[in-house]
């Protein structure tokens, strides 16, 4: 899991962080379940702000509430070939603001071993967060395509 909380700014923060896992292994799949609590409150009082990320809520606020939990399940087809399945669903509270957002995203994706340097992946993703504030709210659908070569 992601922790989007994590922005450069000049105030000092206590973070608490909570990550858990546990995965499971037959011959051709992996499972991996993961789960993850963040909390952050300011440590100076004022408001807080970042040059670097005017824009980012993370930044704009004192404090900060995240949990999420994650699912992947990966299928090894054959040696040079595997699919992958992901869902993971974060909640964002902003206590400040009176703002909660919901994000969840669903990845489906291909991976292809061409030899020892090169391989490729195709993935397809789903994305959208909900929010209790308007224009908080978008969603996305994405195909990204990856090569990778190691030399």
């Amino acid at each position: 899991l992601t922790d989007q909380s994590t922005v450069l700014t000049s105030q000092v923060y206590l973070n608490k962080r909570f990550d858990a896992s546990v995965g499971y292994r037959t011959a051709k799949t992996v499972t991996t379940l993961s789960l993850l609590d963040v909390q952050r409150e300011s440590q100076e009082s004022g408001n807080v702000s970042s040059a670097l990320y005017p824009t980012d809520i993370f930044a704009a606020t004192n404090s900060t509430k995240q949990r999420g939990a994650q699912l992947m399940w990966l299928w090894t087809m054959n040696p040079r070939l595997s699919a992958s399945i992901g869902l993971n669903l974060t909640r964002n509270e902003f206590p400040q603001l009176g703002r909660t957002d919901k994000l969840s995203v669903l990845r489906v994706g291909l991976t292809r071993t061409f030899n020892n340097q090169l391989t490729g992946s195709v993935n397809l993703r789903h994305q959208q967060r909900d929010s209790n504030v308007a224009g908080g709210e978008y969603r996305e659908n994405a195909l990204i395509g990856a090569v990778n070569y190691k030399f």
